[in-house]
């Protein structure tokens, strides 16, 4: 239990940067395939499969970007940044 609190300790401010600037980028990129597979299937209800496939696809991507984003406000508001 103390050497992971020591590990989260350690972290550096420039590498939670870097890690929440990649995580940023996946969800934005997860975004832009949703759209482009909306446009490129014309997602509508009257197609159920396309339909589903990008309603799933699109929590995937709300529960990335709240999962991502709730770890970097946790790890900002403590004390395991230097």
């Amino acid at each position: 239990m103390i050497k992971l609190k020591k590990l989260l300790t350690e972290a550096k401010k420039s590498d939670i940067k870097k890690m929440e600037r990649m995580a940023n980028k996946i969800v934005s990129d997860m975004n832009k395939l949703n759209k482009m597979f909306e446009k490129i299937h014309d997602v509508k209800t009257s197609n159920p499969s396309a339909y589903r496939t990008l309603k799933d696809w699109e929590n995937v991507y709300r529960d990335a970007d709240s999962q991502y984003g709730g770890w970097f406000e946790y790890v900002y508001d403590s004390d395991n940044v230097e």
